[in-house]
């Protein structure tokens, strides 16, 4: 019996063909599993930004027909002087919780990184507040900071520093060391998660042979960990950095932008502008605005990092 003999390249056709075929049968099972994640992104994020270009360009009444007016809502931003101070403000504020949130959110990681008993308890209690609603946590604070009927009040009355008639909502300065505190407590256990995730990749061989070098604690945390650990100390503070311009409901709901407006965010002007002056095409513009805003501080921050790392090799 004669076996007839496959020509080698009708056979490497063969086996190129079979991996096309694989190929293609593991890009259609890939995109049935983005599809979900694309669908949401498309409904939630790509067509509202849509939307939202578009009503820049109008003159969007809350109640009433819409009219184009091209660019002047940008053009009245420019001379926009709340718009200005709120922004003033928020770049302010950011500069001031970013620091604060993401050299917290790295000494808790640290500390529950080490091998202490009952370091599972404090990763949960330091985590317990991030699953707490913006809303939630600056109503309870609000309650807290009552004058003469709050707790922080009680407290300070009882250590005879005050005669418990005090506010720290009324001055700006207070207000915004209030609301920082408060975002810092809420925000730091996911800046933790995060690097401990960053952490735990590091391999511990690392350590060990600079600990027989004479390295101390602090010289291998700032010549090993955190250059390491850099690619996940980028997300926190890009994170933190998105978090602290788009600060919203902790001022809304505990100052009101008050007092005199001092505490009033860009996102807190867009809002006012859109919801109680019924102008949602200027609404619009603003977060054009904002979003331009965050989109370059990300890229800086990525492209500044990424010149670093390429320095560094």
């Amino acid at each position: 019996m004669v076996v007839p003999l496959v020509p080698p390249r009708e056979a490497g056709n063969r086996r190129a063909s079979r991996g096309v075929t694989l190929t293609r049968r593991k890009s259609i099972l890939g995109g049935i599993f983005v599809a979900p994640a694309l669908v949401m992104l498309v409904t939630f994020f790509i067509i509202p930004m849509f939307l939202l270009a578009w009503m820049s360009f109008h003159s969007w009444p809350l109640l009433g027909s819409e009219r184009l007016i091209g660019l002047e809502n940008f053009e009245e931003l420019v001379t926009d002087t709340s718009f200005h101070e709120a922004l003033r403000f928020t770049a302010l504020f950011t500069l001031i919780v970013t620091p604060v949130q993401v050299i917290i959110s790295y000494v808790l990681a640290v500390v529950v990184r080490a091998q202490l008993r009952g370091a599972a308890i404090l990763r949960t209690v330091y985590f317990i507040p991030v699953v707490i609603g913006g809303a939630a946590a600056s109503y309870m604070f609000v309650v807290m900071l009552q004058p003469g009927v709050g707790l922080l009040d009680r407290i300070l009355e009882a250590l005879g520093l005050t005669n418990g008639l005090s506010s720290a909502l009324t001055s700006p300065t207070l207000a915004v060391a209030v609301v920082v505190l408060i975002g810092t407590w809420k925000s730091v256990g996911t800046g933790m998660i995060l690097f401990m995730a960053g952490m735990q990749a590091v391999p511990d061989e690392l350590f060990e042979a600079a600990k027989v070098d004479g390295a101390g604690w602090l010289r291998r945390e700032w010549s090993i960990m955190l250059p390491l650990v850099k690619q996940m100390s980028a997300l926190v503070l890009i994170m933190t950095l998105a978090g602290g311009i788009l600060t919203f409901d902790q001022f809304w709901i505990m100052t009101r932008g008050g007092p005199h407006g001092a505490t009033v965010t860009a996102v807190m002007w867009m809002y006012i502008v859109g919801f109680v002056r019924y102008r949602l095409g200027y609404s619009a513009a603003i977060a054009i605005v904002i979003v331009v805003i965050l989109v370059i501080v990300s890229v800086v921050q990525l492209r500044v990092l990424r010149d670093r790392d390429s320095a560094i090799k």
